[in-house]
């Protein structure tokens, strides 16, 4: 059962010299306490309870469009395993629901996760408006639009991050990405990737910069469908590699 921990109530005192100490899934859930502190991982966190949580819905994903988290998380190399969010008619849907331009996400790894949302859904952030990197994320992600392995959509910076599983979706599907606004640099991907339309194996849908990237694995959908990336609206695309085996009926 879920055990209520507030934020104030972690080891730590929350600031950047002082950051909150995370051990496991009740205290991990602490930081939608307060979005603005600064969190480290202790420890490996077993998550696998949190498919009993709030009715089975699971995980509650830590800021929203309206109260983003601009803190800062690192997971000191650290996992959190089994996390489960069944969220299949919400937005902004992961372990982060939307970050501020001011967060900070480092070297954490999510190991087997199983998340589903509607729009914006990715298994470590829904949407990310601040910076990602060092980070691992495996699992099944499920959602309608938008939807990544690691991020929903991404609008700043992502860098030096892997995602592996199964990432299924509709539209703006991608193995890392759903949909790329800004920065991916560094990234890799070995999944298998499903959806209808800008689907890829890194990224979905791309209108800033990927470079330095890869993806390995299978990607299959109907219309836009692309090894590395989807659909490139605008942007770039340098220095990129795949070996993915690609299925789709046009374009």
């Amino acid at each position: 059962n879920q055990t209520d921990v507030a934020a104030s109530n972690l080891p730590g005192s929350g600031t950047s010299d002082n950051p909150y100490e995370i051990s496991n899934a009740s205290e991990l859930q602490a930081m939608e306490d307060d979005l603005s502190a600064h969190y480290e991982l202790v420890s490996d966190v077993d998550a696998s309870e949190t498919g009993g949580w709030d009715s089975g819905n699971g995980f509650d994903p830590i800021g929203d469009k309206s109260a983003r988290f601009n803190g800062t998380f690192n997971g000191n190399g650290s996992s959190i395993k089994d996390v489960v969010i069944n969220r299949a008619g919400e937005e902004y849907v992961g372990v982060f629901g939307y970050t501020r331009s001011d967060a900070i996400i480092t070297d954490v790894n999510l190991e087997t996760a199983n998340i589903t949302g509607n729009e914006y859904v990715g298994g470590l952030v829904g949407v990310n408006g601040g910076t990602v990197t060092g980070t691992h994320a495996d699992g099944n992600i499920t959602g309608d639009s938008n939807v990544g392995g690691l991020i929903g959509e991404n609008s700043a910076v992502v860098n030096d991050v892997l995602a592996t599983g199964n990432v299924t979706g509709e539209s703006y599907v991608g193995g890392v990405v759903g949909g790329n606004f800004d920065r991916i640099i560094n990234a890799s991907a070995n999944s298998t990737v499903t959806g209808t339309q800008r689907v890829g194996g890194l990224v979905g849908f791309n209108r800033g910069l990927v470079t330095k990237s890869s993806a390995t694995g299978v990607v299959i959908g109907e219309d836009n469908v692309g090894g590395l990336v989807g659909y490139v609206a605008a942007g770039e695309v340098t220095n990129g590699t795949t070996s993915v085996t690609v299925a789709g009926d046009t374009n």
